[in-house]
């Protein structure tokens, strides 16, 4: 699953410890609220965008890692990065901006393509 949610809570392992168990019509009535509410502020609504992207790349790398049964150590050789780097980015708590190119060498190793959509 990927997480694009906010109602997840992550462990240090990156494994859901706890879910909304909700209606999936409160997310929608939810992210209608944080869109209102960020509609006037710039500012509010850039922080919004960075921390959604975040997350999205981090429970997309735990995804396909998960699912290939790769450790981070074997993803990081795969693709020519040290481990922390894997750690990092699969971390949605992490202050670290994630990149196209970071992005673009996980698609790879696991024969993805990237694809962005401006809405």
């Amino acid at each position: 699953m990927i997480y694009e949610h906010k109602g997840y809570v992550m462990e240090k392992k990156y494994t859901p410890k706890k879910k909304y168990l909700g209606d999936p019509k409160d997310f929608a009535e939810l992210d209608e609220t944080i869109q209102q509410a960020i509609a006037d502020n710039d500012e509010l609504r850039f922080e919004y965008e960075k921390e959604s992207i975040n997350l999205f790349i981090a429970g997309l790398t735990f995804k396909l890692r998960s699912e290939a049964g790769l450790t981070q150590k074997q993803l990081a050789k795969k693709i020519g990065v040290p481990q922390p780097f894997i750690s990092r980015l699969e971390n949605p708590e992490s202050k670290k901006i994630s990149s196209i190119d970071s992005l673009a060498r996980v698609a790879t190793a696991f024969n993805k393509r990237v694809m962005i959509k401006i809405v």
